[in-house]
């Protein structure tokens, strides 16, 4: 026998107490805030004073050239004088001096021959200088090319450096003949079977009269 079961379901009473929210109103003080500009006293410096200006130099004056020469000289009196000029502005000009040989003159061309391609190169850097300009331009007036040739034969067209040596060597071997036909020597050479080896002395220099043997007596 199933026997009923009561279920007795009994009501929940839920009680919602209300909360109260209870919102303080905040104070927010916004204080002044006093900004003083005090004014800041700028000194200005005194702009420099402008430099003063120098005076203009005086414009250089022209070189003054060599002596003019007559209408009658020849190519090779013009290029001496030329050579001349130039030797005498020192030891930058030397090579226009000493290792120069006319090889001719025709007309607007001038043709000058070097013994050797450094001696030209060397010239060649002097052809603009104002010293060498105003030379040819009193020397060789036509003149207005210059044609610098490296020399291809020693015997032709000898520079001046090259003639005063040929020039010594000359006067050199006739001191050498003179000393050795000198009596005085010759009767040295003679007694001591002496040999003439050397003879240092100026070429120029005239040599002493021979001795008198009976004087030295």
């Amino acid at each position: 026998v199933s026997e009923p079961v009561a279920v007795v379901s009994e009501p929940v009473a839920v009680v919602s107490e209300p909360v109260a929210v209870v919102s303080e109103p905040v104070a927010v003080v916004s204080e002044p805030v006093a900004v003083v500009s005090e004014p800041v006293a700028v000194q200005s410096e005194p702009e420099p004073a402008a430099p003063e200006s120098e005076p203009a130099a005086p414009e250089s004056e022209p070189m003054a050239g060599p002596d003019p020469l007559p209408e009658s000289a020849t190519p090779l009196e013009r290029f001496s004088a030329l050579r001349s000029w130039l030797g005498a502005g020192g030891i930058r000009y030397e090579v226009w001096d000493e290792d120069t040989a006319l090889v001719s003159a025709d007309g607007a061309v001038l043709h000058i021959a070097f013994p050797t391609e450094f001696k030209r190169k060397l010239a060649a850097q002097l052809v603009e200088d104002e010293r060498v300009r105003t030379g040819l331009k009193v020397c060789f007036p036509l003149c207005s090319r210059l044609k610098l040739l490296a020399r291809e034969d020693e015997q032709a067209h000898q520079t001046s450096r090259e003639a005063k040596a040929s020039d010594a060597r000359d006067r050199q071997m006739t001191l050498v003949a003179a000393v050795e036909a000198h009596a005085d020597v010759q009767t040295v050479r003679e007694t001591l079977s002496a040999t003439v080896t050397g003879v240092h002395g100026s070429p120029d220099q005239a040599l002493p009269p021979a001795l008198d043997p009976d004087a030295q007596r």
